[in-house]
Parts: C-alpha cells; sequence; structure tokens
C-alpha cells in the first residue's frame, strides 16, 4: 500500500507498519500451524482486517460499486 493511500482514506500512515507486521505474523501463524488457537487467530485478523477495509472503503466511498 502507498502512503497516499492511507491519508486518503484519513488513516494516519504510522497505521501502516504495524498492520504489515500483523499480516506477515498471521501467514506464518497459518503456514506453520503450530497451535490451533493461535491459527484461528489469524483467520479472525484476516476477516477484521478485510472488514474493517471494506468499511473504510464503503465510507469515502472510492469504488465503481
Amino acid at each position: 500500500m502507498h502512503l497516499w493511500f492511507y491519508t486518503c482514506m484519513g488513516f494516519p500512515t504510522y497505521i501502516m507498519y504495524p498492520l504489515a507486521l500483523a499480516k506477515g505474523l498471521g501467514l506464518l501463524a497459518i503456514w506453520l500451524k503450530k497451535s490451533r488457537p493461535l491459527t484461528e487467530s489469524a483467520y479472525a485478523e484476516f476477516f477484521f482486517n478485510t472488514l474493517l477495509a471494506l468499511t473504510g472503503h464503503l465510507m469515502v466511498k472510492d469504488g465503481g460499486h
């Protein structure tokens, strides 16, 4: 993601780095499958991240849908 994307939607740019780290750790948790609760937490993280991203897009009306 580009920084202009976050500023256009009204998000602070510093949120980009923790989100990227959380996504990377979530992928590792899913791929390695060390523990079931950790894997389920990673899936929940991706679900809520997608839900919040969709909500953000709908709130700023930046799509052709």
